[in-house]
């Protein structure tokens, strides 16, 4: 079986992550996935850069996307985007036809170019939905081309079902629930911990300070800007308290970045806040922190939570997307509200405090994550593939 599993973003986080995870264990079942992207026109290229190393060849393609309309230079990006649509269709027609694919595995509710031109071959469609981000109206609009094009529609958690589908969805044969996957063997806190020294001599940390993390690319919707306006309560409560903040900053949100930056030294958080950018050592960097810090928006099913409890680290993040699906509130570790700093710091200081119910909080957190562990995600692909080309037997 040969999958053409395409992004959206050439940047890691967690979907691209799943990407590669599932697409090494699927290689024993005998399936090859081939993976494609934007181009690094688009500013970035670490999700290239990673599957290369993984022994993933990448297709870049010349792949706009859609831009929030906040400005006169958005609306342009969008026309932009608009008008080349059916030369991003032709490209994937042509690396379809080329690769001669069995189906194609689209990431996204607005990833339409590749399955459309999938659908315009003749190929199968799996189609991956996965964040609360958008509108209603939108939702609406793209499930108008979604529902008669994919013949498997996967979502990440029930909620997520209802947010695109509504609450008659599992009714509906082709779609499959398939939760972001945890891979042990490489969260493992025993073989992070023998980073541990290096790690923070590397950084410039010791065993005095109590490290909070925050592992997020640079975007709005991540709530970078609420964590940092919580930080100066927190550092009343313990001067000793440090924030690292890991992922990439996208071409499109460098103004956005400086902004931050902009803030924390206006707070006087320059010393307390660590820009560590994209990094491929998150088990190291979760394993030297005391907990993780989540304060998005909008989200899916955030990888990196289940990355930390299956490291044993308690969580704080917030009330979106499916994320109850994930941790539960005041057993694995505190979910807040959005765009609450109190909220935020309240949480950080309690768990710096309460070291018994911080460890206590890793420990159950440890126990739930193996319910979202790798290999059951794995299985659950390949039988929707299967599924999808009505295939009953063994590949």
């Amino acid at each position: 079986m040969k999958v053409l599993n395409v992004v959206m973003q050439n940047y890691l986080g967690g979907p691209q992550i799943r990407v590669i995870s599932v697409a090494e264990k699927l290689k024993k079942e005998g399936v090859n996935t081939i993976l494609a992207c934007p181009s690094s026109s688009s500013g970035n290229t670490n999700f290239t850069s990673y599957a290369q190393r993984e022994g993933f060849p990448v297709n870049e393609i010349f792949f706009p996307g859609p831009s929030n309309f906040n400005s006169a230079k958005s609306i342009l990006k969008n026309i932009f985007w608009i008008v080349t649509i059916p030369l991003t269709v032709f490209q994937f027609t042509r690396l379809i036809r080329r690769e001669n694919v069995d189906l194609v595995h689209v990431n996204g509710v607005l990833n339409f170019q590749p399955a459309l031109a999938a659908y315009l071959s003749g190929k199968k469609v799996v189609w991956h939905l996965m964040s609360s981000l958008y509108p209603s109206f939108l939702i609406s609009l793209m499930m108008i081309l979604v529902k008669p094009v994919a013949e498997e529609i996967i979502v990440i958690a029930p909620s997520l079902g209802e947010y695109y589908l509504g609450e008659g969805f599992k009714s509906r044969r082709n779609v499959q629930v398939i939760y972001e996957p945890v891979d042990p063997d490489k969260f493992n806190l025993n073989q992070a911990l023998l980073k541990k020294e290096h790690l923070l001599t590397e950084l410039g940390l010791n065993n005095s300070h109590f490290l909070g993390v925050c592992v997020a690319n640079i975007n709005p919707v991540k709530g970078h800007r609420y964590l940092i306006e919580a930080l100066p309560r927190v550092l009343e409560n313990n001067p000793n308290f440090k924030l690292l903040l890991v992922g990439d900053v996208p071409s499109t949100q460098k103004d956005y970045y400086l902004q931050l930056v902009e803030l924390l030294e206006k707070l006087n958080l320059t010393d307390s806040i660590y820009f560590l950018g994209s990094r491929e050592d998150i088990p190291s960097i979760l394993g030297i922190s005391h907990l993780l810090i989540l304060p998005s928006i909008a989200e899916g099913t955030p990888l990196v939570i289940l990355e930390a409890m299956c490291m044993g680290k308690a969580v704080i993040a917030t009330d979106v997307g499916a994320i109850k699906e994930q941790m539960i509130d005041h057993k694995t570790g505190f979910i807040i509200p959005p765009q609450d700093p109190v909220a935020l710091s309240e949480s950080i200081i309690r768990l710096m405090e309460d070291e018994t119910l911080r460890k206590k909080m890793g420990e159950n957190g440890l126990k739930e994550a193996q319910k979202f562990y790798l290999d059951k995600c794995v299985s659950a692909h390949l039988e929707t593939y299967k599924k999808a080309l009505n295939i009953n037997h063994e590949i």
